[in-house]
């Protein structure tokens, strides 16, 4: 990996709308899965590494398609990128939705969207299809790191699906979650060291890399 590949993969993994907790969870659900924990070690290093480029690679994707001088938004603001929309529905989803992002811990589902322009096609076919092998969370999931929210980059223009998952879906996928923390005792594994040693490790060197700043 070039030094200017690096520095790019950095600036995305740091970013504070990045989902890198979730790309650790994603992770940690790989090495517990039996096909993958009993495999070579060069084999889970280079499925990890793929899950994590991908990811970073869909993430400029995001941010670039939003980019877009043609779209009306707030300067510096990407329309996709604004989470829950300040409309009527806003009151009633945040009386139960607490911005977890569990109920986004799928990789893919049924691409049936209300609005028939968007999002784009593309992004159809990547919510329907998902980003490959490995993945375990919607591409849409991202999180506001310095908020501790997070949020659907498309929640706009959601599909019908998650339209449909409300109070007592949610319920169910909290109640999920105590008995996974219970089993774990406590937060998931962090994975944002191995992240950081595969990525130096593509720099040819004996040390990781810091991605999270001390205070995460």
């Amino acid at each position: 990996m070039s030094q200017r590949m690096l520095r790019r993969s950095l600036r995305v993994l740091r970013h504070p709308l990045f989902p890198l907790y979730f790309l650790e969870r994603n992770l940690d659900v790989l090495a517990s899965e039996n096909g993958f924990r009993h495999g070579p070690r060069r084999g889970m290093a280079a499925r990890f590494a793929a899950v994590v480029f991908e990811r970073i690679g869909w993430f400029e994707e995001l941010l670039g398609k939003e980019r877009n001088p043609a779209d009306n938004a707030a300067p510096g603001v990407a329309p996709a990128l604004r989470g829950l929309d300040n409309g009527p529905d806003r009151s009633r989803i945040e009386s139960y939705c607490d911005h977890c992002g569990l109920c986004c811990e799928i990789c893919s589902g049924f691409p049936d969207f209300p609005d028939p322009h968007n999002p784009p096609d593309a992004w159809r076919f990547i919510f329907g299809q998902g980003l490959g092998d490995g993945h375990r969370f919607c591409p849409f999931l991202l999180h506001d790191r310095r908020g501790g929210r997070s949020f659907c980059a498309i929640h706009t223009y959601r599909p019908n699906p998650c339209r449909i998952f409300e109070e007592d879906e949610c319920r169910t996928v909290k109640n999920e979650l105590q008995d996974e923390l219970r089993r774990t005792h406590g937060r998931p594994r962090r994975f944002s060291a191995k992240i950081g040693r595969l990525l130096a490790r593509r720099r040819n060197s004996v040390r990781g890399l810091r991605l999270l700043p001390p205070r995460e």
